[in-house]
């Protein structure tokens, strides 16, 4: 069974034995050896997500040579991440499109080369600090807001007033590291 045979079997046993399912914080689990990240914020993304993921993961320049994070909310989908050509940052992007229940897809895919794993590190520790940020300031739920950091951007989404959205991008400003806020509120 290949790793990520394992990962999703493991993620099927994992949502089966879920008797509540929270739908606005999501699953996360890494997928292959490149290191894909799924955020899924609902069990009716999950078969579909499943299925063309393998189609990602077939695709051997997509699989080897690009690093794509894949992040839902409420059937809205972020593609963020890296490609080194546009043509694979598009072919990603289809197989997403052609998902059953995705109503919304942005392709933030820079094309470049795939981030070191310090540049990954400094933006874990930077989703870290905005998630702090909007948390312990109570002017915004962080269940209603997906934080992701690609590069020093980072990334809203979710489902919040116009004040709210406002304030999540002005929290977001402010912590250290931050090259750039991106609001994709619905």
């Amino acid at each position: 069974m290949t790793t990520e045979n394992k990962a999703i079997t493991f993620y099927k046993a994992l949502m089966d034995s879920l008797s509540l399912y929270n739908k606005g914080m999501g699953i996360y689990f890494k997928l292959g050896s490149n290191e894909r990240q799924i955020l899924i914020d609902g069990k009716e993304l999950v078969l579909p997500l499943q299925e063309n993921l393998k189609s990602l993961d077939q695709d051997n320049q997509l699989r080897d040579e690009t690093h794509i994070n894949i992040t839902s909310f409420n059937h809205v989908v972020l593609l963020s991440g890296q490609a080194p050509t546009t043509i694979m940052r598009y072919r990603a992007e289809k197989i997403v499109r052609e998902l059953k229940h995705v109503k919304l897809v942005y392709n933030e895919i820079a094309i470049a080369s795939p981030s070191s794993l310090a540049t990954r590190t400094n933006d874990t520790i930077i989703t870290t600090r905005v998630k702090s940020a909007l948390f312990n300031s109570k002017q915004v739920s962080i269940n209603h807001v997906k934080v992701v950091t690609e590069s020093g951007v980072v990334f809203l989404m979710g489902i919040v007033t116009n004040t709210e959205a406002e304030y999540a991008a002005h929290a977001a400003r402010r912590v250290s590291g931050v090259s750039k806020v991106v609001k994709l509120f619905t």
